[in-house]
């Protein structure tokens, strides 16, 4: 099996199976249509509705109760089973030869289970070909509402109300989706509703724009953090040998031990502190993702909380370290939810990170 010459084709691969499942419920969706006109019941229900409302299967949508007949639904598992196959053995033989496939390197990044990179494929759509609009319009019977919702998304991705259960907490602020601000929830302006089910979901930009292929850094955080490419090894160093020593020791036990761990700069502005973390980044081979801990302090905690989450998942995406200056601005009295809510952030990020002030912490 050829591997993808590409990330883009890998995630193209994966629509044509997103396709196959629309396919499926567009065609039960007709069925129920029949000749009637979609979009009428965004402005008028009908008492035909509110009949079939009342039968239906508690957590289904309206076209679901409409089986598939066998000459249809044999193939079409088929197929979806023959996709599913390629995919995998088509992605196993890239990443043999070292293809950097975005999709995959965003689920292990930020532990997506499979169903969340179908949510992602869900929305990405969209910003691919402006069909799915459309598709989705039909699907939710309504023609205003354009964007998935996570009804739909459950609709196109669960067999039955059990599965549908099962899946809710995967949309929880806690879950990986919500927690690293891959996804966001909106409520739709056209149908305002309280429930989870109604509200839509939308792939961040920056998360669209990793997966199209654009390293550009976060616009939010321009003004708080900027990547810098190390130049220079631990061999350019002009420290104490024994210093050097214990920098080449840290960097080989982040390589062979896991790196996560947690440096604290301490000195004087101009010893030296952000010139030994970039040679220590030179010597892992990766770029430094410098954070502006001073202007980052003086935000309020809501502030400072997106953006320190930014921080993470920026590094995260560029396959940078954290380097974040003016640490020290948290240790004040009044920044300490401030100190508390970074330090959990960085507790689950992968490491190795590097903090730097001037005050002994």
């Amino acid at each position: 099996m050829s591997a993808y010459t590409t990330s883009l084709q890998h995630i193209l691969a994966e629509l044509e199976r997103l396709d196959l499942l629309i396919r499926i419920q567009v065609w039960r969706a007709r069925q129920q249509h029949g000749d009637q006109e979609a979009g009428l019941p965004a402005f008028y229900i009908s008492e035909a509705e509110i009949d079939t409302l009342l039968e239906r299967t508690i957590g289904a949508p309206s076209w679901a109760a409409i089986p598939l007949p066998p000459a249809l639904l044999e193939p079409v598992q088929a197929r979806l089973d023959e996709l599913a196959a390629v995919i995998v053995q088509r992605t196993a033989e890239s990443l043999r030869q070292g293809m950097y496939l975005r999709l995959v390197a965003l689920a292990q990044l930020f532990d997506l289970a499979a169903f969340d990179v179908d949510i992602i494929l869900i929305c990405l759509a969209p910003e691919l070909d402006w069909r799915y609009e459309r598709l989705y319009a039909y699907l939710h019977d309504d023609v205003t509402r354009r964007q998935p919702t996570v009804d739909l998304a459950l609709s196109l991705l669960c067999p039955d109300l059990e599965a549908r259960v099962a899946v809710r907490t995967r949309f929880n602020r806690a879950a990986p989706l919500f927690k690293h601000q891959l996804l966001q929830l909106g409520e739709d302006p056209q149908q305002r509703s309280a429930a989870l089910l109604g509200k839509t979901i939308q792939l961040d930009a920056r998360v669209t724009r990793y997966l199209l292929d654009d390293d550009e850094v976060d616009d939010r955080l321009r003004p708080y953090a900027r990547l810098a490419t190390p130049t220079a090894g631990l061999d350019a160093l002009v420290f104490p040998a024994v210093f050097s020593q214990h920098l080449s020791q840290l960097v080989e036990h982040a390589r062979t031990a896991g790196g996560d761990l947690i440096f604290y700069c301490q000195g004087a502005y101009g010893v030296g502190k952000q010139t030994a973390a970039a040679a220590c980044c030179h010597a892992i081979g990766a770029e430094q993702l410098v954070a502006n801990g001073k202007r980052l302090a003086a935000l309020n905690l809501e502030e400072f909380t997106a953006l320190a989450r930014l921080i993470d998942r920026e590094a995260r995406l560029q396959g940078a370290l954290i380097y974040w200056e003016d640490f020290d601005a948290l240790l004040a009295d009044d920044r300490a939810a401030h100190l508390a809510t970074l330090l959990a952030i960085l507790e689950e990020h992968p490491g190795p990170i590097f903090l730097a002030g001037e005050t002994t912490w």
